[in-house]
């Protein structure tokens, strides 16, 4: 992983903070979202994230 000004549990805490804080009409609709934090963006699309 190139060398960043935040570290990766800096980052893992961020994004599970944001997570958090997502207000209730979004937050209960998470319960079977997985919310993954990669090292380095993947270089092909998902095809669960791709729109026809």
């Amino acid at each position: 992983m190139p060398h960043s000004w935040l570290s990766r549990k800096d980052f893992e805490a961020l994004v599970a903070r944001a997570v958090k804080d997502l207000p209730k009409d979004f937050s209960r609709y998470l319960d079977n979202v997985a919310i993954e934090v990669q090292e380095e963006p993947s270089t092909r699309p998902d095809p669960a994230c791709v729109r026809d």
